[in-house]
């Protein structure tokens, strides 16, 4: 019952909530978005593109930034995660701000110095982003419509490295010397791209497989600041927890310093009690599942929606006393939702003036001090405590101990033979009792926590591998485990629950085949009759290519003459990126 009153009351705040939003921000409420380029930094040439719902007459919005991935030596503010973030959240209301930054050589990745120097640059370039809108809202009456209070700075891999760093790193904060002569070199924490005078101040970063230098950037007195981190345990790009970026991914060593992601990101807030972090762990996923997997670039997009859109200004309702068990930091104004769980029964030992909410604690000591969770014996004659107490069972009626129909003593919790003993019939032994008439009540189903009701004997699948039962009231559920078949991709059929291999046909012939490989990443599938040498199946178009991967991680990087692949196998698939788009490409030629 407890937790049906809290469902009704949480439905209840967000409805309300919803309408202090004016049904904004929660859901997508727009059909169309308008997307406009404009130059943030004149210093660098640098623009971004402006994402707003059409019909939009809102002039207050909050404003997301987000900055695309790529290792900082690669990637745009145009490509598939940062038009999806973009449209998402502008028909949501809110404004969105997708940024191009500087990015360095492939060359200097691989030196720490000039590794550091171009991941110190796009920090500068993030900054100035965030100056940028509070510089229009200043000179130019707030065109875009922002609420300058309400900026929140988020992006992808290397993006979410610069807007954590973006939201958390102050200048007193940083030890290393080396990060503190990159930021030096470029006039200082705020950087060197333009639109000085103004605040880059941030509420909070939204961080998408992204990390930080020094998880003690993080601190207690950033509590008003929104953390949202969302990263897959085996990324071998950027670490879950703390190491060498790329060091997992089959690439020689690069020369950037040690980040920590999503997992030492999660760990060290809560050990500060820093509690307005919300982090979605992608279990077995490696590095930005999002960019290529399209249920999980929802689940990322409806993760960051809905604890975005709690800590809004006009979400600021909620339980503000720090003694509740639901209490909320963020929250301005109590909606009377506050409770505390405790045991409410006045006549309990450890009763709780101050409980809100029974929580099935409450202990009575009988006439001897001994523990015991029902009240029953305390009811009897707890002002006496006569000596008729300490006997196993206590005849209700006499006041004298009693034996049962088999001539032993009842047991203290046979509630049933306590009302009914002198019937001593079959009725005291079944699992459901009619009190009315003394007779025995046959269960009718099964009734499960989401109010589904069901009939005795039937089964049903509330997820995929799971089966449940409904027999004489109780519901049993199996899951069935799968064994992960061996095989680079396996597949799920429909009305399978494993995933399983499909086999390769051996006698498939696809000299005759051509593909267009576009400009970027591009997954292939390698079916030609022979395993065949990387650097040989690539050797026509190796000068276009800037990395091939396999599902391993290992890397094949013509640049460097590094083929950490091997033979492409006959079955498999490969991620390539090329520099160009290349039509009429036929691998097996």
């Amino acid at each position: 019952m407890k937790n049906f009153i809290l469902a009704f009351v949480c439905l209840a705040n967000i409805l309300n909530l919803q309408g202090q939003c004016n049904e904004r921000y929660g859901e997508e409420i727009f059909n169309e978005v308008s997307i406009s380029t404009v130059t943030y930094s004149d210093v660098h040439n640098l623009q971004m593109d402006i994402y707003q719902a059409v019909g939009d007459t809102e002039t207050q919005r909050p404003l997301l930034i987000f900055a695309h991935g790529g290792a900082f030596i690669d990637g745009n503010r145009t490509n598939s995660t940062m038009t999806a973030l973009g449209a998402a959240f502008a028909k949501r209301g809110y404004v969105v701000a997708s940024i191009s930054y500087r990015l360095m050589s492939v060359i200097d990745l691989f030196n720490s110095e000039t590794a550091l120097n171009g991941v110190a640059r796009a920090l500068s370039d993030g900054r100035a982003a965030v100056r940028y809108f509070r510089k229009t809202v200043d000179l130019q009456s707030n065109p875009y419509g922002i609420d300058e209070n309400q900026i929140y700075f988020g992006g992808s891999s290397a993006g979410g490295v610069i807007a954590l760093h973006s939201a958390f790193m102050q200048v007193y904060d940083i030890t290393d010397p080396a990060l503190l002569a990159a930021l030096n070199a470029l006039g200082g924490i705020e950087g060197n791209s333009g639109n000085d005078g103004y605040s880059s101040e941030v509420r909070g970063a939204i961080s998408l497989a992204g990390a930080i230098a020094d998880v003690n950037f993080i601190t207690i007195d950033e509590n008003d600041q929104l953390l949202i981190s969302c990263h897959g345990d085996v990324d071998d790009v950027l670490p879950y927890l703390c190491g060498q970026p790329l060091s997992n991914a089959g690439l020689p060593s690069s020369g950037l310093p040690e980040l920590c992601g999503g997992g030492a990101i999660l760990a060290y807030p809560e050990s500060i009690d820093f509690n307005n972090h919300h982090h979605l762990l992608l279990e077995g996923a490696g590095h930005a599942p999002w960019v290529y997997n399209l249920p999980s670039q929802n689940q990322m997009i409806n993760y960051v929606s809905e604890n975005l859109y709690n800590s809004l200004d006009c979400f600021n309702l909620g339980c503000t006393s720090s003694s509740a068990d639901n209490y909320n930091p963020q929250a301005t104004i109590d909606d009377g939702s506050c409770y505390i769980e405790g045991c409410i029964s006045e006549d309990a030992d450890n009763y709780d003036a101050s409980a809100t909410e029974d929580d099935d604690s409450c202990e009575w000591l009988d006439c001897i001090g001994d523990l015991s969770y029902t009240p029953l014996n305390i009811y009897i004659d707890d002002s006496l405590c006569q000596s008729n107490l300490y006997c196993e069972d206590f005849n209700w009626d006499g006041g004298d101990c009693v034996l049962d129909c088999n001539d032993n003593l009842m047991t203290l919790w046979d509630i049933d033979i306590y009302f009914y003993n002198v019937q001593c019939d079959d009725i005291l032994n079944c699992m459901f009792y009619n009190f009315d008439n003394e007779s025995c009540l046959e269960s009718e189903g099964c009734e499960d926590d989401n109010g589904g009701f069901y009939q005795d004997g039937v089964q049903w699948s509330p997820e995929a591998c799971t089966i449940c039962t409904c027999e004489n009231g109780q519901i049993s559920c199996m899951i069935e485990i799968c064994e992960f078949p061996m095989c680079e991709f396996p597949s799920y059929l429909q009305d399978e629950c494993c995933p399983v291999c499909l086999e390769v046909d051996e006698n498939f012939d696809c000299s005759g085949i051509s593909i267009t490989l576009f400009d970027g990443w591009n997954i292939i599938g390698f079916t030609c009759s022979e395993n065949t040498n990387a650097s040989l199946a690539f050797s026509n178009i190796e000068d276009k290519i800037v990395i091939a991967k396999d599902a391993f991680g290992n890397a094949y990087l013509p640049d460097f003459d590094f083929n950490g692949i091997g033979d492409l196998e006959r079955g498999y698939g490969y991620l390539i990126k090329v520099t160009e788009q290349i039509d009429n490409y036929n691998i097996c030629e």
